[in-house]
């Protein structure tokens, strides 16, 4: 079954099989969720779905996915994430919407 939310790429790149994507979810609250993963369909279902998905999405529910990043592992990937979660807000909603995306949240664009 496909996932119901909307992906905004990064760029045409598609992860393969054992490589490492980094994602920004937002939430129905417009919060903003950081993760990685080797198969981003596979981890949306996990969210979405609240059994093996991230304690985050317990308090709101993924809405749509914002930005994805391919980088050619999982370490590389988890490198990024760290960095990406350490900025605040703001630089991550710049982040988005560098790479084309559109945020939806209260004061967003």
């Amino acid at each position: 079954v496909p996932n119901k939310l909307n992906k905004c790429y990064y760029s045409f790149y598609e992860s393969k099989a054992g490589e490492g994507e980094l994602y920004i979810i937002q939430t129905k609250s417009k919060k903003l969720y950081t993760g990685i993963t080797t198969d981003l369909d596979r981890r949306l279902q996990d969210h979405q779905s609240g059994k093996k998905g991230a304690r985050f999405f317990r308090f709101s529910d993924p809405e749509k996915v914002l930005y994805r990043e391919p980088h050619p592992n999982r370490s590389k990937a988890t490198k990024r994430e760290i960095k990406i979660k350490k900025m605040g807000r703001k630089e991550k909603l710049e982040l988005i919407q560098s790479a084309g995306c559109a945020f939806t949240g209260n004061g967003g664009w």
